[in-house]
């Protein structure tokens, strides 16, 4: 499992779908700090960082406190990341993005709004729809 991890690249994003209590602990461990500095560096009470730790999987931070953590998240280095990764092993809820696959996304949804089709894709056949299922829709 460390092995999988250690090549991490500076710039693979990692995405929480849904911050809880338990990833909340994970990322204050991750980074090495105590509960006190943590609080300091989100920028919250110190018994909120242990609410949330104590409650684990069950407590749900507020949308601010899930884009604080976010935020604290991106600003790890690629270390403190492989250690949140590994902390978070049979968490569910935390998705790994190469960088190579996020660029592929942004390059699908770019080519996307500019009208851009799929090979063999007829005009105006959008998912699901092909162009036999058009002409009967009248």
């Amino acid at each position: 499992m460390l092995k999988q991890f250690s090549t991490l690249e500076a710039d693979t994003l990692i995405v929480v779908t849904h911050w809880n209590g338990q990833q909340a602990g994970a990322l204050r461990r991750a980074l090495h700090l105590p509960r006190v500095a943590f609080a300091e560096l989100l920028g919250v009470a110190v018994r909120t960082v242990a609410k949330w730790e104590s409650r684990g999987a069950s407590l749900t931070p507020t949308l601010l406190h899930q884009a604080v953590l976010e935020m604290a998240l991106k600003k790890a280095t690629a270390e403190q990341r492989v250690r949140f990764l590994l902390l978070c092993n049979e968490v569910d809820g935390v998705i790994l993005i190469s960088p190579s696959y996020a660029e592929d996304l942004a390059t699908t949804r770019a080519a996307r709004r500019r009208g851009v089709r799929r090979p063999g894709q007829q005009p105006g056949a959008g998912p699901g729809r092909s162009a036999e299922n058009r002409s009967t829709r009248r």
